[in-house]
C-alpha cells in the first residue's frame, strides 16, 4: 500500500459491497428476477461471504440442504441455505428471484423446519430485500421479525450483524441486533433532570389498547424525540422501552418490580420465587425480561416498567402503521 493511503474497515468494506450490489440491481435487474440461481450468485452469495459465513466449507454451509427424515411419510423442505454451528443447523437462509414476495408456502415450509428442530433463526431474501426472524411459536410470524433490511433504499447498516456467525456460536445462542456503543449513545442525562416534552405523534402507550387485527406497531417515540423501530412486532415494545430507560440512566437498580412485586426487569432471568423466566430476553448483558406474552400483555408490562421508574406511560407514544 502506498503512503497515505487509508485502510477501509470490515464495515467500509461492507457498505461498498451493498453500493456496489445496488449498481448490479439496477444494471441486471431484467436478468436477475428470471432467476434465483442468478440472483444468488450475483447478489445473495456475496454479501453472506462478507458478513463472514464460508460457503466453501460444508462444516459451515450447506446448500441445497434436505434434512433427513425422522418418519416414513415426511418429506422433507429443500433449504436453500443451512448455516451449521456445533455440528447443527443454527441459521436457515431462503433465497428468492429479485423482487419475489418474500412471504410464500417456500418460506413457510423452512420456517416450519426450524420450527421441530432446534434452529430457532430464519432470514429470507430476494437479494434486495433481508427480512431476519427469530422464530417462537407463542408469537404471530409479523411479531417474531428481527429485521427487515433492504440493498437499495435507505438503511442501518449495522443490522446486517445479526447474521453474523459469531453470533450463532453455541447451542443456546441467540444473536440480537448490533447496540450501539458508549461513543454511539447520546449523552446521559442527569437521572432528577425533568423529562422533555411528550412527542406528538401517535398513541399514547398509556392509552393504547390492544384489538385483534388493529395495525401493527412501526416504532416507539420517547420524551425528547427519541424514536426506536419495532419491526410490526408488539414484543419489541418491552426491550425497546427498558434499552431507552437504560440510555437515559432512569433504570437504576435491579431487580425492578411492579406495585404486586412481579419481577419486570431484573440482572438474572428469574422470578422473585427463583423460577426461571418463561421466555427470558437478554436487553444487555444483566439486564432480563420475560417476553412470553401475547401482544395486549406486552402493552402492559411495558407500561408497568415505566410507572415502576416513575414515568407516565402517556408521555411515551406508539405510532402504529
Amino acid at each position: 500500500m502506498s503512503d497515505g493511503a487509508s485502510t477501509k474497515s470490515w464495515l467500509d468494506e461492507l457498505n461498498d459491497l451493498i453500493d456496489e450490489l445496488a449498481k448490479r440491481i439496477n444494471t441486471h435487474r431484467d436478468r436477475l428476477v428470471k432467476s434465483e440461481s442468478t440472483t444468488r450468485y450475483a447478489l445473495i452469495d456475496p454479501l453472506l461471504s462478507k458478513i463472514g459465513w464460508n460457503l466453501a466449507d460444508p462444516s459451515q454451509v450447506l446448500t441445497e440442504y434436505t434434512p433427513p427424515k425422522r418418519f416414513a411419510a415426511e418429506k422433507p423442505p429443500r433449504l436453500d441455505y443451512a448455516m451449521w454451528s456445533e455440528g447443527r443447523v443454527c441459521l436457515v437462509v431462503e433465497a428468492k428471484p429479485l423482487d419475489k414476495d418474500l412471504g410464500d408456502e417456500e418460506s413457510d415450509q423452512a420456517m416450519a423446519y426450524c420450527f421441530k428442530t432446534q434452529c430457532q433463526h430464519y432470514v429470507v431474501t430476494n437479494g434486495k430485500q433481508w427480512t431476519g426472524y427469530d422464530l417462537d411459536p407463542n408469537l404471530d410470524v409479523d411479531e417474531q421479525r428481527v429485521f427487515d433490511f433492504s440493498v437499495t433504499e435507505q438503511r442501518e447498516i449495522m443490522e446486517l450483524l445479526w447474521l453474523w456467525p459469531g453470533n450463532f456460536r453455541g447451542k443456546t445462542a441467540r444473536p440480537r441486533l448490533h447496540q450501539k456503543t458508549d461513543e454511539e449513545r447520546p449523552s446521559v442525562p442527569d437521572r432528577l433532570a425533568p423529562l422533555p416534552p411528550s412527542p406528538r405523534v401517535g398513541t399514547p402507550l398509556g392509552e393504547l389498547v390492544y384489538k385483534k387485527g388493529m395495525s401493527r406497531p412501526h416504532r416507539l417515540a420517547f420524551p425528547g424525540g427519541t424514536t426506536t423501530d419495532l419491526f410490526r412486532r408488539w414484543a419489541r415494545i418491552q426491550p425497546a422501552t427498558v434499552e431507552w430507560l437504560i440510555h437515559t440512566g432512569r433504570l437504576e437498580s435491579l431487580p425492578l418490580q411492579n406495585k404486586r412485586g412481579t419481577y419486570l426487569v431484573n440482572k438474572a432471568p428469574t422470578r422473585a420465587n427463583g423460577d426461571q423466566f418463561l421466555s427470558p430476553r437478554e436487553v444487555r448483558d444483566g439486564v432480563w425480561i420475560d417476553t412470553h406474552f401475547a401482544p395486549a400483555n406486552h402493552l402492559k408490562k411495558a407500561q408497568e416498567i415505566l410507572e415502576a421508574c416513575g414515568i407516565d406511560p402517556s408521555t411515551v407514544r406508539v405510532e402504529l402503521e
